[in-house]
């Protein structure tokens, strides 16, 4: 079953330093000799292409956060609706209290006339203390609606206070995520050109046929073919791995590049990296 997984070396792999085949040095170490140190390199420039992973992942998330620009627009449309039933209300206010100032004074006046007893009949006496009456209930009726106006400004002035606080906040937090943006966007570039150039300079020595493979295996994985395999595990799926194979990877013997046999990732073992 493993085998399955398992890349074997053909003898053009076994032959890949003839210097007929791009990637080859004639002079340098055979496959059996250096697998496991293309592997090792191959792994320590996938590890830097993940810190600048992390950066695109961040960058995608930076995208779906700059959305409360849309959630912004939103607030202040209920800020401008708020405003106008604020106006409404002021408007409503004016004119309560012009209504109270001038029941307040016809009051004053009809009060001062019962005081003073400035009717000729008991009938015109009685019309007043009717009117005295309807006046008062008048005025409480109309500091009773100014009571509820004002509580209904206040309100909406509490409400825009909070709602414009909420637009101040998300304004600074998105100065701050477009700053973050911008600098990942120029890191990302960056970093990508060097990952470029340094893995061009560095894969020159790679046989041609085992950087084939690598590719090959790297379509399934794009962020990364290469698995760590630690205290006998696959570091991608978590398989254990058999203990010949393992003791193969210990020992960086072997001619063949060895995949895990449930995920099919590249296995990699280090003492360096327990």
């Amino acid at each position: 079953m493993y085998a399955k997984r398992r890349a074997r070396s053909s003898t053009a792999e076994r032959l890949a330093h003839n210097q007929l085949v791009l990637g080859s040095n004639p002079s340098g170490p055979t496959i059996s000799e250096g697998l496991m140190n293309y592997i090792e390199l191959l792994w320590e420039l996938e590890q830097k292409a993940k810190v600048t992973h992390k950066k695109e992942k961040r960058i995608k998330e930076i995208e779906e956060e700059l959305k409360i620009e849309e959630e912004i627009k939103n607030t202040q449309d209920e800020i401008e609706s708020l405003k106008s039933q604020e106006e409404s209300f002021l408007k409503r206010k004016k004119e309560l209290e012009n209504e109270l100032f001038e029941a307040e004074n016809h009051l004053k006046t009809l009060n001062q006339e019962i005081d003073e007893n400035k009717f000729k009949s008991s009938k015109e006496l009685k019309l007043a203390k009717k009117n005295q009456e309807n006046l008062e209930l008048r005025v409480e009726e109309i500091n009773r609606n100014l009571g509820f106006v004002n509580s209904e400004i206040e309100t909406r002035k509490k409400s825009i206070a909070e709602l414009q606080k909420k637009i101040n906040k998300s304004k600074e937090n998105i100065d701050k995520i477009n700053e973050e943006y911008r600098k990942l966007e120029r890191e990302i570039k960056n970093e990508n050109e060097k990952l470029k150039s340094e893995f061009q300079k560095k894969t020159k020595e790679i046989p041609f046929l085992i950087l084939h493979k690598y590719h090959k295996i790297r379509e399934d994985f794009p962020l990364g073919a290469i698995s760590f395999v630690e205290k006998g595990y696959c570091g991608n799926c978590g398989a254990k791995v058999p203990s010949e194979v393992l003791e193969e990877l210990k020992n960086s013997s072997g001619e063949e590049i060895i995949q895990c046999e449930v995920c099919g990732k590249i296995l990699y073992h280090s003492e360096d990296l327990k």
